[in-house]
């Protein structure tokens, strides 16, 4: 093999080798032969790895010599077939049949047997003459949705308003039957073989439509399921064709990549003939077997295949034999394949690459035709040579790049193709392309000072730290006063440069140590006078008056009496922050302790110098107070008195300084300290907000907060009875042990006068125990053999609480009739152990076990013993007194009321 990438697959002739029309395939057992194709590869030695399974997948896919016809079926709103062939190039689409029927969905058996539903009814369409005829057999079935075969040609149907499927198998000789339930959902459409898995479309109840794969015996039972995850909205069909899967929904067919499960659409609906509501593959209950072998001999025997990577054995090319074969009937065709390999590949010389100084940072262009006298010194045919930015795109000979080839990177690998002009075969290689750049510089800050800080020294290396910091090379730095120097590397300046108050322009060399390119930039040097300013005045503030806010700025006339330059001027809250003229605050200032310090930056517009000063504010601690919580009473008569001192200790928690403390009845009393109340205050329903005033005695300063108090209502119920006939809970249940109990929930609408449904309930056996709440009963009450009287408290939602009561009588067990816990046992043991002897029906009530029929069947519906459930001990086995023997057993239970369930348990011994 060579070292450069390098081959090219193509199809360079189909010939004829025999007359076996395409129709013919399959036809008989014997042998069957396509016209010879063959492949040409290119590769340096004659030995090449060739992948089988791709020529394989080609053969099945793309020639029409193959007599296997790519194509799904699908059914329409307005009762047309329509069919798409050709589904791995440009879909062709063919109406089939239009009888005028809304057809849910559509079936193709292992005959190419066409199958449509209509909702209710299961029809064979003749695709001739398009008559629909009934299924011998089949019967009356339930409504179906979807339908589809087995490649053992088994029936399954399902319908939209149940999670069950059905199965009729092929041989006709029982009814269609539960083949699975799902237990929720429904079918949204078919149950496709593909391989040895069933995939069936599933709409969920929350209305998404998911994706299952069914894993099944060598039977065809249903043995597991996995959800693959949610397929397109609207799905109505699967088809499966020719090893693909498929999806259709009423406006689209789509390819489903189970691999990466994405959804790739194929064929959109122009409803022409309504929406699509079913598919099926023309092959979907068809089996195939597709092998490569060696010779002609294995290929007929099929015998010894070839693994899907192959390398052939005789260089320079080699014939093999492709055996297609219908795995249901034997029949099979054998295509013959001629791979050639030959060696026109170019020979290149990888090239050392290009390499330039560029002086733009941010592009780079390059000629990379220069690379093609040393990649070709060896080539002698005739090529065409292109540049891609991927090995990817060589390969595939895309997105090839400009030979004038600019790019915003230094250093890239460039991908070079190079192929013949009289054949298809090329190679690849590389090479590196890089740009020397100038140095990457920031255009540095300006330099600052006051006359006073430095004597107008600068020292010019202090911009560096900025100037480099996207520098990545080695560098020497030079200063100048003139552009024309600092190009020409001349007249360097010493980096401790002195000049008088004013400002002046600095221009800096920058060059590459390793290399002869440079970059300039310049900035100024600026010198200024002293600001001249007077230290503020501190303020004072009380926090009661002012909240604790103060304009600063009205330091500023005495601060400013002798500054004669244009300033600004801004407060911080550290020196720090003054200095670095950062996090400025606002002269709206509100003070955060008792003493602030507020430093002032006073900066000259005109020259960015700047003086620095500071000032204190004082302001009288603020009173810490807690707001405290509202006062509530549940009703007592027709008044409440009230304690306002009760509040203090919370209310004053916090306080350390000596106050008084007042309370009124509007936030402007408070305020004003007016109108002072009593602090026992009457209140006679509803609630009412207290306002209060505390002051620092030694200060004067103080601060309001409220409260509320407020008579919450108890709940209202209807009053106590004496007597069961006043009033009694009559709803009771049956649990899955057939015993009876009653919900005390259930008296809520009973013993609730105002139909509030949030009141919350607890129950007990006495009224003591309910006015002292304790000894509370489950709401789930087993009631004994006499009248129970039941206390009860109600508690809304502010915890006042009410009590009332009512009665349960277990009468009411005997009389209800309750299958909500119905349940059957799945097996028993009629061993005589005392343990499971006996087989019945659990969890209904008397009145159910005393009106009831149970019948138990054999497996082929002989009836072996009927009884009413609440007559005997259930079923014990036996038939005419004969144990029955170890197995499954069905039956069917009837209630008066008409309703019937049906199953099956298991007999052991």
């Amino acid at each position: 093999m060579s070292k450069f990438k390098i081959g090219f697959i193509i199809i360079l002739a189909i010939f004829a080798f025999s007359g076996k029309s395409k129709d013919a395939l399959f036809d008989d057992k014997s042998e069957a032969m396509m016209d010879p194709i063959t492949y040409t590869i290119c590769d340096d030695d004659g030995f090449v790895d060739i992948d089988i399974s791709s020529i394989q997948a080609d053969i099945l896919e793309t020639y029409d010599s193959v007599a296997i016809e790519e194509a799904i079926y699908v059914c329409t709103s307005t009762g047309a077939v329509v069919k798409f062939s050709d589904l791995s190039g440009t879909v062709d689409t063919e109406l089939i049949c239009d009888v005028s029927s809304s057809f849910s969905d559509i079936a193709v058996d292992e005959q190419e047997v066409i199958y449509v539903t209509d909702f209710s009814t299961i029809f064979s369409l003749d695709d001739t003459n398009c008559t629909l005829a009934t299924v011998p057999g089949l019967g009356t079935t339930p409504t179906s949705n979807s339908l589809s075969f087995d490649t053992q040609g088994n029936m399954y149907f399902g319908g939209a308003s149940g999670s069950v499927v059905y199965r009729f198998n092929s041989d006709g000789s029982t009814p269609p039957y539960v083949w699975h339930d799902f237990g929720n959902g429904t079918p949204a459409g078919d149950f496709v073989m593909l391989g040895d898995k069933m995939y069936i479309a599933w709409r969920n109840p929350d209305g998404t439509i998911q994706l299952f794969e069914v894993t099944l015996d060598t039977n065809f039972n249903y043995v597991s399921h996995v959800n693959l995850g949610q397929i397109p909205d609207a799905t109505f069909g699967l088809a499966s064709e020719l090893g693909t899967l498929y999806g259709v929904s009423s406006s689209e067919v789509y390819k489903i990549n189970l691999d990466t499960f994405t959804f790739d659409t194929i064929a959109t609906n122009n409803f022409t003939y309504g929406a699509w509501y079913g598919a099926a593959g023309l092959h979907e209950a068809f089996s195939y077997e597709i092998t490569s072998h060696s010779n002609l001999a294995d290929a007929n025997a099929s015998v010894n295949p070839l693994p899907d990577q192959w390398t052939n054995t005789q260089q320079g090319g080699q014939t093999i034999y492709i055996r297609v074969e219908n795995t249901l009937t034997g029949d099979f065709e054998i295509i013959e394949v001629n791979l050639i390999i030959t060696n026109t590949i170019p020979e290149l010389t990888t090239p050392t690459g290009i390499s330039i100084c560029s002086e733009n940072p941010n592009s780079f262009t390059f000629d990379l035709t220069e690379v093609e006298t040393e990649l070709l010194q060896n080539v002698t045919n005739p090529v065409t040579v292109t540049y891609y930015n991927s090995e990817e795109d060589a390969t595939a000979n895309v997105s090839a790049v400009n030979s004038n080839y600019n790019t915003l990177l230094n250093q890239e690998t460039i991908y070079v193709r190079v192929q013949n002009v009289d054949d298809d075969c090329f190679a690849i290689t590389q090479f590196d392309i890089s740009a020397d750049l100038g140095p990457t510089l920031v255009m540095p800050s300006n330099l600052v000072a006051c006359q006073y800080e430095n004597n107008g020294i600068f020292t010019l290396t202090d911009v560096e730290t900025e100037l480099l910091q996207n520098n990545t090379v080695p560098v020497t730095v030079t200063y100048h006063n003139s552009m024309a120097d600092a190009d020409s590397g001349t007249n360097s300046i010493n980096t401790n440069y002195q000049i008088t108050p004013g400002q002046e322009t600095i221009f800096v060399r920058v060059q590459n140590n390793d290399n002869d390119c440079f970059t300039t930039t310049q900035f100024d040097i600026i010198l200024s006078e002293s600001l001249q300013i007077t230290t503020p005045n501190d303020i004072t503030l009380c926090a009661n008056q002012n909240n604790t806010s103060v304009d600063l700025s009205q330091v500023e006339e005495n601060m400013l009496a002798n500054t004669t330059q244009n300033v600004t001027v801004t407060y911080h809250t550290s020196e720090d922050d003054a200095a670095n003229n950062t996090n400025a605050v606002s002269t709206n200032y509100t003070t955060n302790t008792n003493q602030d310090t507020i430093y002032v930056r006073v900066q000259d517009v005109d020259t960015d110098c700047f003086a620095t000063t500071q000032f204190d504010i004082t302001t009288n601690t603020n009173l810490n107070l807690v707001t405290p919580n509202n006062i509530v009473a549940c009703e007592n008569g027709n008044s409440q008195l009230f304690d306002l001192t009760l509040v203090e200790n919370e209310l004053l928690q916090n306080v350390t300084e000596n106050v008084n403390v007042s309370y009124h009845a509007s936030a402007d009393d408070a305020l004003n300290n007016v109108d002072a109340m009593s602090t026992n205050f009457t209140l006679t329903s509803g609630q009412s907000t207290i306002f209060i005033r505390v002051e620092n005695i030694e200060t004067t300063c103080f601060e309001t907060t409220q409260f509320i108090i407020e008579i919450l209502q108890n709940p209202v119920v209807e009053p106590m009875v004496n007597s069961p006939s006043a009033r009694l809970l009559t709803d009771c249940y049956i649990d899955n042990n057939s015993n009876g109990y009653f919900n005390l929930n259930d008296s809520y609408a009973q013993i609730i006068m105002t139909g509030n449904t949030s009141y919350s309930l607890e129950f007990y056996l006495s009224e003591i125990d309910a006015e002292q709440e304790i000894n509370s009963i489950d709401p789930i009450y087993y009631a004994t053999n006499d009248t129970q009287e039941i206390f009860v408290t109600v508690t809304n939602g502010n915890g006042c609480k009410s009590i009332t009561n009512f009665f349960v009588d277990p009468d009411c067990y005997e009389t209800v009739v309750d299958i909500a816990n119905i349940s059957f046992p799945g097996f028993f043991t009629p061993n005589n152990d005392m343990a499971n002897d006996t087989w019945n029906v659990r969890g209904i009530s008397i009145a159910v076990q005393q009106t009831a029929i149970m019948y138990i069947f054999d497996r082929y519906g002989k009836l072996l013993f009927y009884f009413k459930p609440g007559q005997t001990q259930g079923w014990d086995g036996t038939y005419r007194g004969k144990p029955m023997p170890s197995n499954e057993y069905w039956y069917k239970f009837q209630t008066s009321e008409g309703q019937t369930f049906s199953g099956s348990f298991s007999l052991i011994r």
